[in-house]
């Protein structure tokens, strides 16, 4: 039986999809977290990455303009493509096509900024749905520019908070789950951002951890994810809102993730490296050097790495080394081809370049 993991809807949708939780004064006002329901069975990643879209309104839905119609679709398609489709290889296909497998999306018009928030099933199904709020300025009595009731404006426009939350949702339809849910987030950001709290995260054994079977974009907790609640780019130990700041961007580990789970947009990237120092050296005490430059260079088309002793260690004192690096090349598809490089004695201080190219 397939898999089917869904996103729990509350009773408000979430305003802060990526960015984290609602100010104390606010909360209850907005929801503060999604949560992941188990149905048994693994994620699955998109074949090829590819993900075929259609952009459908709420039915019923309150009377809108074709302008801001139009314009909420251009939204969403620009964030997919400028995001994932454009740092991984993912193509997204917004033709509507009725083919086995697509993602529905369902916007949803709110009069203010309050209503912006979604949520979305993990990874590749038959049909993946996602629904999404947006701040559309001609139903009547429409506010899309100041958040607070104190009248405060919103330095973040609602086109940006709409491109953030359709970064968000498109990373769990790719099969990311959230990183305040990691089992590795630091102490300190539990105790000030209610998201990451143990309470919140250990709810049932799917939230503990990497939320179950979905897939975490890197090897550690990113504090400046996209997927992550968390968020605390000016270090005032609150999370991020989006009306204070810009939201709508990957992060490095976003990037990372990405390719890791489809490729590199442009095609191989490196996977693996298994790397020898000094072997023609005698009474050679740790020849293996593999794991520096593999985590250098995983995950990347063309990385240069320089030899340093001083970094990777020294294992024949007085002995001019040689070094040798076997590195694995994965495809889109997911093939593997191996490439080698060998650098004569003394190789440390050299720049040698991987390329899958």
């Amino acid at each position: 039986m397939k898999t089917r993991l869904s996103l729990v809807p509350s009773l408000v949708l979430a305003l802060l999809p990526l960015a984290g939780c609602a100010p104390e004064e606010e909360e209850g006002t907005t929801s503060e977290d999604e949560l992941v329901t188990a149905g048994g069975g693994k994620i699955k990643l998109w074949e090829n990455g590819i993900v075929n879209v259609c952009i459908e309104k709420f039915d019923p839905s309150p009377s809108v303009s074709n302008e801001d119609l139009f314009n909420a679709h251009e939204q969403i398609k620009a964030a997919a493509n400028n995001s994932w489709g454009r740092e991984a290889n993912i193509k997204f296909d917004f033709r509507c096509r009725k083919t086995a497998k697509r993602v529905i999306v369902r916007i949803k018009p709110v009069k203010d900024l309050y209503g912006i928030g979604g949520m979305a099933n993990l990874g590749e199904h038959t049909i993946n749905n996602v629904e999404m709020g947006w701040c559309a300025p001609s139903l009547r009595g429409a506010n899309c520019t100041d958040f607070h009731a104190d009248g405060r404006v919103n330095k973040v426009d609602a086109n940006e908070m709409l491109r953030a939350v359709t970064i968000h949702e498109f990373g769990h339809v790719l099969g990311f789950v959230h990183e305040h849910k990691r089992v590795d987030i630091p102490r300190d950001v539990q105790l000030w951002c209610k998201a990451a709290t143990i309470d919140e995260r250990v709810k049932s054994d799917i939230n503990n951890g990497f939320e179950w079977q979905g897939r975490h974009l890197t090897g550690k907790y990113d504090p400046d994810s996209i997927m992550n609640y968390c968020r605390d780019a000016d270090g005032d130990r609150r999370a991020d809102q989006p009306w204070s700041h810009v939201v709508d961007r990957l992060s490095a580990g976003d990037r990372e993730g990405a390719r890791a789970a489809y490729g590199h947009p442009k095609g191989a990237v490196i996977d693996s490296a298994n790397a020898s120092y000094g072997l023609n050296c005698p009474n050679n005490r740790a020849p293996d050097v593999s794991a520096h430059v593999s985590q250098a260079c995983r995950g990347r088309a063309v990385c240069d790495y320089v030899i340093d002793h001083r970094v990777i260690g020294d294992p024949a004192v007085n002995c001019a080394k040689e070094y040798e690096v076997l590195y694995h090349c994965r495809t889109p598809i997911n093939t593997i081809f191996t490439r080698r490089i060998s650098v004569p004695k003394e190789a440390s201080g050299r720049l040698i370049r991987l390329d899958c190219n």
